[in-house]
């Protein structure tokens, strides 16, 4: 008999069926499907338990489908489709069509440009053409109107397949919104082009900066050497984006932003019939191209075995890479299952069983679904003593020969098919991620039906099935990337020498007062209702915060155990070991399993307030899983292997810590502004954790878990009554349980102006952020909190972004929020961000601070202000797994109704008045400190000096390694 027969095959089989069922026939996973005259595709999904509507065009177009000498133009597109169109974010398109005109005849001659100096010419020409057109353009329009309808998520993002514009409003601004997101595909100008080119480029650094997007970019190359899905990225090549073409994106526009080839998709609390009428209306006239086709040939498939050796990572690691069935291939379901066997984060997979037993460092794996060819990777770290890349690969090349050779049972297989269920209904649970899959389903070529058929695909698939499957994709075919330690060379772009393209965005295009006559449907405010949204239950031993789900047959239960890493900070690998904990009766590999069949998982993590436990899964099963944690709590114990493992996880993660701009730049920022306090300065070394026996970390759990009480933060439909009867049951609670005092983790005094400045050579962009310690905080004043940071930061419209992205291109992102204490009457804190090209950082450093030290007051903003925080409180009202802890969060700071209900009076008269109050108290002439971590030789230090003293440290001053 198989080891891996632990538990009976039946359960799993019926967890299958009914979540196959359920997801039939649920009306809240109901879409239905139209398509127009034109070929456009409509797909509407009502949800009536939502509060908002999450709305999105769809473009089967994407990276796979540019010219090879000019890729990076989809993704660069989708920028450009904000800007408006010759109606739209203009005042005066006429006047603006001529140097906009010029603009694009000059990118075609950078184009052809022989020689630098010839190409600086024209960059500058193009500059002061962009100069001359910003005194007619309001580029931000689009984003203005959205928020005014209280528009929240405004984004889009750009894959190897396709395009997609989105975001989330509430539903009585159908009209407006269709109307709005129709007008962005009719007619679009590429204003701003010289502006927007410059953030893409931010973009590309901040990916050149990530290892994990190296090592997937590295990976395709070698899966794909011919073929668009490996020759180049979405961002596109650097060469390319110095040398774009106008023209070349319009024939793309033109070529594939068409009726048959794009889809709306909705869903949400809307009315349905006035969304199809309203969908008619709005993108009925758009043209198709009855020619259009939009395939790509086949890749080719891996010869031999392509190998490559790079230097990206601060460990060894290789990664195995197969080419495996598209999206919709007949056997995709298969592979599917065969790669949950092999790796899931339940850990139960083949490959989760090579480190649970400790004969390696770190393996992993994952895939790249795409429609012409998909790619598995398995990335496996060996040991640093003792162990070799190719015996590392061996151990790996083993587990899936056991899929190969039919050396597995039932019941195994079973358990992974029953994960598959729970993930895929846990995909369907909110609006946005949702829509997301309708997509997905759209551009495949399935109907919605077929796409919830998936199970019934997954529940079909047999032990035959397997073997086949593994043995046609897992062939001597495969490719090869090994990483040694090093650093990679990286392509630093320079600042470009031009002048700043400012417009203050005052007025309103013609769209625009046509637009503003649209009558929105009336609406009443939603807001958390503490009695009936949330059931409440406080006991001595803990508090329950339950709400329903109403989308599917799974619970999610977070236990918060009122001790964290400030009082103790071997917490976080307490956590850690629990999580590699056996009992009495159970392995590791055994307990894993037992949650895996009944369609569980958990996980132990520590913060700086709350030690927690999280269970979720199957709901059926709440009291078996319930029983199986209390089990592992009560009688947790740590093998010979548990040490080890912990240790040698924690050191890898650390590794790749230092490695990592974006982290190394957040750890400067926390030592700045909360110096002991910060994780990354409180925690334990290396040397600490190696000295220490597992067996007291799990002690120290226990003792946590036993002795202290706990907020219990529940969705599902097992109500707070039942579930308290369940975990009072189950855990034989004290009643002598203690609690520690909540702590705020209120930032250090400041009193002078510092900038802290940490060396790091190799990153492309800079890590800058500003810190201000605020007054005390007042739950009062949650209004004037909100309306700031909507003045300050909200989105492309706040100053921030505003003034330091889309006026003078200084960075990819920009912000500033003001963060309240977590009690009532504790300080609070701005803190803003910027990441930048290391030699804007200066300039982006002065803009930043010219905003903080003296924030203009823009009057014209207050219509669009009242109007943005007034509607953006249906849609940002919490779905149903944020409820519980939207709640508790609110009842620690003392509010005893949703704070929103009195912020909603406010609003209705906000204005610069209240705004700069606030500002003016928090803010305005305090002390502060701005962090700098990057390449400080393409920064100037002397003039950042007259913003403060200048000190550098070292990583050791901020960070515990």
């Amino acid at each position: 008999m198989s080891i891996y027969r632990l538990y009976p095959a039946p359960l799993v089989l019926l967890l299958l069926s009914y979540l196959n069922v359920f997801s039939q026939t649920n009306p809240i996973l109901k879409v239905h499907e139209y398509s127009l005259d034109n070929g456009f595709k409509i797909s509407l999904n009502y949800d009536s338990t939502a509060t908002n509507v999450f709305g999105a065009v769809l473009v089967n177009a994407g990276s796979k489908h540019e010219n090879p000498d000019a890729t990076g133009m989809a993704h660069y597109l989708e920028h450009l489709l904000f800007k408006g169109t010759d109606k739209l974010g203009t005042s005066n398109f006429e006047l603006e069509k001529v140097h906009i005109d010029s603009i694009t005849l000059l990118y075609d001659l950078v184009a052809r440009a022989s020689d630098k100096e010839q190409r600086d010419n024209l960059l500058q020409k193009i500059n002061q053409q962009a100069t001359k057109a910003s005194q007619y353009g309001l580029p931000n329009e689009f984003d203005k109107f959205l928020r005014e309808i209280g528009g929240v998520g405004i984004n889009a993002f750009t894959n190897k397949e396709i395009t997609f514009y989105h975001n989330s409003f509430p539903g009585n601004e159908l009209e407006k919104w269709m109307s709005l997101y129709a007008e962005r595909f009719r007619k679009p100008i590429f204003r701003s082009f010289q502006t927007e080119l410059e953030v893409v480029y931010e973009e590309k650094n901040r990916a050149m900066d990530n290892m994990e997007r190296k090592i997937f970019e590295e990976t395709l190359k070698l899966v794909y050497p011919n073929h668009p899905y490996g020759q180049w990225t979405t961002l596109g090549n650097v060469e390319h984006l110095k040398n774009p073409s106008l023209s070349g994106m319009q024939a793309f526009f033109n070529k594939y932003y068409v009726a048959n080839n794009m889809a709306l998709i909705l869903s949400g609390n809307f009315n349905m019939q006035e969304a199809l009428v309203l969908a008619k209306k709005y993108f009925g006239s758009l043209k198709p191209d009855p020619n259009l086709n939009t395939r790509v040939r086949t890749p080719d498939p891996i010869a031999g075995n392509p190998t490559a050796t790079r230097r990206i990572t601060p460990v060894r690691v290789a990664l195995l890479s197969y080419q495996t069935p598209p999206i919709n291939h007949p056997d995709r379901p298969a592979f599917d299952v065969i790669e949950y066997m092999l790796y899931n984060e339940g850990e139960t997979g083949l490959l989760n069983k090579i480190q649970l037993k400790n004969e390696m460092l770190y393996v992993g794996a994952f895939s790249i679904n795409q429609n012409e060819s998909s790619v598995f990777s398995v990335f496996y770290v060996p040991k640093i003593i003792g162990q070799s890349l190719r015996g590392a690969q061996g151990k790996v090349v083993n587990e899936i020969n056991r899929l190969k050779n039919g050396a597995f049972d039932a019941t195994f297989m079973n358990s992974a098919k029953s994960e598959i269920g729970i993930d895929f209904q846990k995909s369907l649970e909110g609006n946005e991620s949702r829509g997301i899959k309708i997509g997905e389903s759209i551009n495949i070529g399935n109907t919605w039906d077929e796409t919830l058929s998936y199970p019934n695909k997954i529940r079909s698939v047999t032990k035959d099935d397997i073997v086949r499957v593994a043995n046609q994709y897992f062939g001597k075919n495969y490719a090869k990337l090994v990483s040694r330690t090093g650093f990679g060379k990286k392509n630093k772009l320079s600042k470009p020498p031009f002048k700043a393209v400012k417009n203050e965005q005052k007025g309103i295009s013609e769209f625009g007062h046509s637009w503003e006559q649209i009558e929105s449907a009336k609406a009443k405010e939603r807001f958390v209702d503490f009695s009936r949204d949330v059931e409440l239950l406080n006991k001595n031993t803990h508090s329950i915060y339950a709400t329903k789900n109403p989308v599917n047959s799974l619970f999610y239960l977070t236990i918060n155990f009122h001790k964290g890493t400030l009082k103790n900070a071997k917490l976080s690998v307490a956590t850690q070991c629990m999580n590699y904990a056996a009992t009495n009766s159970k392995s590791v590999e055994q307990l894993k399993l037992a949650f895996s069949e009944i369609g569980c998982t958990y996980n132990f993590s520590a913060g700086a307030n709350y030690t927690s436990v999280t269970l979720e899964g199957e709901e059926r099963n709440l009291a078996k899983a319930l029983a199986i944690l209390s089990e592992l709590i009560q009688n947790g114990k740590a093998d010979k292997k548990t040490k080890e493992l912990v240790f040698n996880s924690v050191k890898t993660e650390r590794k790749f810590e230092v490695r990592s701009p974006n982290t190394m730049g957040s750890a400067l920022f926390r030592y700045a502004s909360l110096g002991p306090l910060s994780y990354f300065v409180s925690r334990e070394s290396l040397n600490q954790i190696r000295k220490t026996d597992a067996s007291e970390y799990i002690a120290l759990y226990k003792s946590v878990a036993t002795n202290y009480k706990a907020d219990l933060l529940f969705s599902g439909s097992t109500s707070a009554q039942k579930l308290d009867e369940l975990y009072s049951s189950t855990f034989n609670l004290s009643h002598n349980l203690e609690s520690d005092p909540l702590n705020p983790m209120i930032g250090k005094d400041i009193p002078e102006n510092v900038i802290y400045v940490v060396e790091d050579r190799k990153a492309v962009q800079s890590q800058i952020y500003f810190y201000v310690k605020g007054e005390k905080y007042s739950k009062a004043e949650f209004g004037s909190k909100n309306a700031f940071n909507e003045y300050f930061g909200g989105g492309f419209s706040g100053l921030a972004m505003q003034e330091i992205r889309e006026y003078r291109s200084l960075a990819y992102t920009a912000r500033g929020d003001y963060f309240p204490s977590l009690i009532d009457e504790g300080p609070g804190s701005f803190q803003g961000y910027i990441g930048c090209q290391a030699d804007k950082s200066n300039e982006a450093i002065e803009v930043m601070h010219g905003l903080v030290s003296d924030m203009p007051l823009k009057k014209e903003r207050e219509d669009m202000l009242q109007k943005s925080l007034k509607m953006a409180i249906n849609t940002n009202f919490p779905n149903f797994k944020r409820l519980p802890s939207t709640v508790r969060g609110w009842r620690t700071m003392g509010y005893t109704q949703d704070p929103n209900r009195e912020a909603f009076v406010l609003y209705n008269d906000i204005g610069m008045g209240v705004i700069n109050q606030f500002y003016q108290k928090h803010v305005k002439g305090k002390p502060y400190i701005i962090t700098v971590y990057g390449d400080l030789k393409r920064i100037d230090l002397p003039r950042l000096s007259k913003f403060g003293k200048v000190m550098k440290l070292q990583k050791s001053d901020f960070y515990v390694e």
